[in-house]
């Protein structure tokens, strides 16, 4: 409405008069006369329209007007929209009914995403995140009303919390929220696995959990069996209750005893009346990984060799340790003496090395003869020796044995289980120890392995080795066992066999793997280095490396074979890449590799060539569902080498799997937010009318600047012309 109206001169009225009245007198110009009545009448006529157009009379008046607040439109834009008929055009529907001024449109995913979604094709639906992403957007600017156009089928924390019956957690919103639910609810009975949660990582010996949820209908109050397999072996059940809603949520904790790709399989029970049974089952492979290193160091004696290894140890954070040394044997608890007069403790060897071995990545002898614990037992002593080459050899594990007066063949270790698995050859008779102190000499395989490698540059690797401390004598040996490797050896003694006398050896038994030192002074290495000021450096470096390969760490394996993922969608090609080394760990270029990929249906085999840095690459198509198991096996100077890796295709979209909306859900939301739920996709939206805004502007009106006031001038000012021409004036 019009508040105080006024004429306001948007013009010049002074300017206006004077340019009128010179052209009065402009028109008295001439003879003078007396003006006939009719000619002065036009002309001022005339007059009055040009100034009134120069002066511009202009009506303003002060107008209120109303504005209505700011909508934001909210659009689901996942695949479960466009999977069911029907549901799209209920969204294109609801979309049309909210269209007008000042309304903003988002779309929604597991993120928010302005504008109206181009294709329904969203991989998750996560409402709670939707909603809090509009609440950072707007800054707290009050809104008109909300409108959330959705199908309930909530993948994120939402809707797990609606599922196990929690209060939803819910970002404030700056106006009413209106809630559209699409999608039709079917009657037939349906049980499904529509989500299977875990990291595609995990640690070893550390749980991680493997969460799931169950939607259904027609199943409600009833209990149901849930099924966990681990590279199809089962591994543990649990029972799950399913809601008043047809939900149910679940968890497994896994506890992973070993590294490497691991498929996980969680599925439902086959039920008669269930409609489809395809949506019972969900795959991920996990990677499980090392977070920390367990050792198990057994001494013989106390020595600074010993003691430098333990506290390296201690203070690694990614190494938890296990050690005994200065033992108490089982002669001293034989001989009589009261045991409150001995102050060490028994040593558990029986319990260690039968319960708990396979708990240690890496065990390591240093210096220790195991006569005193183990042979007085006999042949149950030598079970114990044989438990600890089975960890190695079938268990895939470490064992390392350092030099020393009880060590090797001064420990008696021939023909046990021990000295089987040794990289060296034992039974030496006569002198079994090398005095003199020497500094090993890197062999042509010590230049490449990553054992030995304290510098990623050859030739400083080489000159490092040269700049060390020397070390007091060595355990002599027969020679290399047939499969080892020498990394170090004695500058000028030999063996049996004329070779240079071995102080490093390394070799691959079984599935596990063997490292031999026959010194017990690496810990000059690095007291020799603090005393230069450089640190322990090349201490640490050889130590972490010993450990890295032992326990198989890929950066130390001689072939691996990688994707780039472990869980791929059916029809997505999967890159496989093959890396092989040589037994002196170079890149091995040129060898052939026989790849396998078996699938649940068929396997197939291709031959493959590396090429110079020791490559082969091979592209996958994920054409079956199901868990494929890739094998690598590269041959190389007689010798064969394998790894192999996991992945999981599958065709299973929890959103275009979920053939029911959740409207309860929706209505839950909706009362969290006080807002309403409507499966009418035309409702009539809440709105705040707080959030209409009243604004006022000036409405000006120019009078004069009109079509007739231009006629009344032109004519006025032609009747005075032709007044004039019929008397002869001009």
């Amino acid at each position: 409405m019009s508040l105080d109206p006024s004429i306001v001169w948007a013009g010049e009225p002074r300017t206006a008069a004077v340019v009128c009245l010179l052209l009065f007198l402009a028109g008295l110009v001439g003879p003078w006369r007396r003006l006939r009545l009719l000619e002065w009448l036009s002309m001022v006529v005339a007059l009055g329209a040009l100034f009134l157009y120069l002066a511009n009379p202009t009506h303003v008046s002060e107008v209120s007007e109303e504005i209505s607040g700011r909508t934001v439109l909210l659009v689901d834009g996942s695949g479960s929209i466009s999977a069911v008929p029907g549901r799209l055009a209920q969204v294109q529907e609801a979309i049309a009914a909210n269209r007008g001024q000042n309304v903003d449109i988002f779309h929604f995913g597991s993120d928010l995403h302005a504008g109206e979604p181009e294709s329904y094709a969203l991989d998750s639906t996560d409402i709670g995140a939707a909603l809090g992403a509009i609440s950072a957007r707007i800054a707290g600017a009050p809104l008109d009303s909300v409108v959330l156009i959705s199908d309930g089928v909530d993948l994120g924390p939402m809707g797990r919390a609606f599922a196990t019956g929690q209060a939803l957690s819910v970002a404030k919103l700056s106006g009413p929220l209106t809630v559209i639910g699409v999608g039709e609810t079917s009657q037939a009975a349906e049980i499904s696995l529509t989500q299977m949660t875990t990291s595609s990582y995990a640690y070893l010996r550390t749980p991680f959990p493997i969460e799931f949820q169950v939607a259904s209908q027609g199943y409600a109050g009833r209990s149901v069996q849930v099924a966990l397999e681990r590279d199809n072996q089962p591994v543990k059940t649990t029972t799950v209750q399913i809601d008043d809603q047809g939900n149910g949520i679940g968890t497994f904790e896994v506890r992973p005893t070993r590294a490497g790709r691991f498929a996980y399989r969680v599925s439902l029970p086959t039920f008669s009346d269930d409609r489809v049974v395809t949506n019972n089952a969900l795959t991920r492979v996990v990677t499980v990984v090392r977070d920390r290193i367990r050792v198990l160091q057994v001494a013989g004696a106390p020595s600074w060799d010993v003691k430098v290894m333990r506290r390296f140890l201690k203070e690694d954070p990614s190494v938890d340790l296990v050690s005994f040394f200065i033992l108490r044997t089982l002669e001293d608890m034989e001989s009589g003496y009261n045991p409150d007069e001995l102050s060490l403790i028994p040593f558990p060897f029986e319990r260690l090395f039968s319960e708990e071995l396979e708990t240690f990545d890496v065990v390591m002898f240093q210096n220790f003869d195991y006569r005193p614990y183990f042979g007085i037992r006999g042949d149950e002593g030598m079970g114990l020796l044989d438990n600890v080459a089975r960890y190695v050899t079938e268990g895939g594990h470490g064992f390392v044995m350092v030099g020393g007066d009880r060590s090797f063949d001064l420990g008696e270790y021939q023909d046990t289980p021990i000295g089987d698995i040794l990289p060296f050859q034992l039974g030496l008779v006569g002198q079994k120890v090398s005095e003199p102190p020497f500094l090993p000499k890197l062999t042509e395989a010590g230049k490449n392995h990553p054992m030995t490698r304290l510098s990623f540059d050859p030739v400083r690797n080489e000159e490092a080795w040269t700049t060390l401390h020397p070390v007091d004598g060595a355990n002599r040996v027969v020679g290399m066992a047939p499969t080892a490797v020498s990394l170090l050896e004695h500058p000028s003694e030999t063996d049996t066999t004329g070779a240079p006398l071995p102080v490093l050896g390394v070799m691959e038994a079984g599935e596990g793997r063997v490292m031999g030192l026959t010194i017990d002074g690496s810990w000059r290495w690095g007291l020799s280095e603090a005393a230069k000021g450089r640190g322990t450096e090349t201490f640490g470096k050889f130590w972490k490396g010993a450990f890295r390969w032992l326990m198989g760490d890929p950066s130390s394996a001689r072939v691996v074979v990688e994707t780039a993922k472990e869980n791929v969608r059916l029809g997505q090609a999967v890159r496989v890449v093959v890396r092989a080394k040589s037994v002196s760990f170079a890149p091995a270029a040129g060898v052939e590799v026989k790849v396998t990929v078996e699938g649940p249906r068929e396997k197939k085999v291709q031959q493959l060539v590396t090429d110079e840095l020791g490559e082969a690459v091979l592209v996958v198509s994920a054409e079956t569902t199901g868990v494929h198991r890739i094998t690598a096996v590269v041959s190389e100077a007689g010798t064969m080498s394998e790894a192999t890796t996991l992945f999981a295709v599958t065709d299973r979209d929890p959103e275009r799997s979920a053939e029911n909306p959740n409207h309860d859900l929706l209505r839950e939301i909706a009362k969290s937010y006080g807002g309403v739920f409507s499966d009418d996709m035309r409702v009539e939206r809440v709105r705040d009318s707080s959030a209409t805004k009243r604004i006022k502007r000036q409405e000006r009106v120019e009078l004069a600047r009109k079509p007739w006031v231009g006629a009344i001038f032109l004519f006025s000012f032609g009747t005075v012309w032709l007044i004039r021409r019929r008397i002869g004036l001009r």
